[in-house]
């Protein structure tokens, strides 16, 4: 699985299949419903590809990976942000549809494919901290 974003800076976030295992069973499976465990994890992993670069956004567009859930991962997201300590205006995160001529996605794809580094490969711990 790989996340990315690609505006002028750009980054990428990697998590290897045996995380990604890790993370149905311990999280996903457990929760509530299915779908509850993986807008927690999908907006983590989005906190974690984003907090480093919070400040030099003015406006971050999520791919709708989850039709109809946008609200509720707007908000776990913004919640994940103002526990790490940082704030952005809820106006700033909008969702819509991010095609697959977007650089994002061209980096997103290159990630997978190997043939660029991600910029960060995340740990089951990482999610797990987050979501405590």
């Amino acid at each position: 699985m790989v996340l990315a974003f690609s505006n002028g800076i750009s980054a990428s976030l990697k998590v290897k299949p045996a995380v990604k295992r890790d993370l149905f069973r311990d999280v996903i499976y457990p929760s509530k419903s299915r779908l509850v465990g993986e807008l927690r994890v999908f907006s983590a992993l989005l906190y974690l590809l984003l907090a480093p670069h919070l400040e030099q956004l003015e406006l971050i567009t999520i791919d709708t990976e989850y039709p109809g859930h946008d609200a509720d991962i707007r908000g776990m997201f913004l919640n994940h942000v103002r526990a790490g300590g940082q704030s952005i205006d809820k106006k700033a995160v909008d969702f819509g549809r991010i095609g697959k001529h977007s650089s994002a996605h061209k980096l997103a794809y290159a990630v997978y494919k190997c043939k660029v580094r991600e910029t960060l490969l995340v740990r089951i711990r990482d999610v797990e901290r987050l979501l405590r």
